[in-house]
């Protein structure tokens, strides 16, 4: 999808329909900031806004996603190719998400492992428990994906959750 192409006619439907960024926004709920970062080709509209936009500026959801009013005799090959393009964007969100929450995870087990570290507690069980869990995560992003780097990476979080818990098996024991 080129932002940029999608922006334009975002921008030129609107001016058409004599609405200002500030009227458009107020029908589809958002700030006129937004409505303007989807102009300039900074950013695309939300997949949950696609729909009342498109209504509002009186074009089909594919006439939208393609920057353009499609003819006839090219709406099914235009669908077909936004369609494919709409699901990678919302992978590509997806993924952006899980990114941020693996992050804020990774950055409170660090936090708890100092913490243990300070009081001077066992944590070979809990590093056994973050390994396990990255392990089984990259393991099901693999079976989505298909991606081996996704199992190779989980086989090497599983490995590591292993040694851990024999460490702490032994030290416990």
């Amino acid at each position: 999808m080129d932002q940029q192409k999608i922006g334009a006619f975002i921008a030129r439907r609107r001016k058409e329909l004599n609405l200002t960024q500030k009227e458009l926004a107020d029908k589809l709920g958002i700030t006129d900031r937004a409505v303007s970062k989807w102009e300039n080709g900074r950013c695309m509209p939300d997949l949950s806004l696609l729909q009342p936009l498109s209504r509002t500026l009186g074009t089909g959801v594919n006439d939208l996603l393609s920057g353009e009013i499609i003819p006839e005799e090219k709406v099914r090959e235009k669908s077909e190719r936004n369609i494919m393009n709409v699901t990678d964007l919302a992978q590509l969100t997806y993924l952006g998400n899980l990114r941020t929450g693996m992050a804020g995870l990774l950055s409170l087990f660090v936090l708890l492992l100092i913490y243990c570290a300070v009081k001077d507690l066992e944590v070979t069980g809990l590093m056994a428990m973050l390994c396990t869990f990255n392990g089984f995560f990259y393991c099901s992003r693999y079976r989505s994906t298909g991606k081996r780097q996704m199992l190779a990476f989980g086989a090497v979080w599983i490995l590591t959750a292993a040694i851990n818990l024999i460490a702490f098996f032994i030290q416990t024991w």
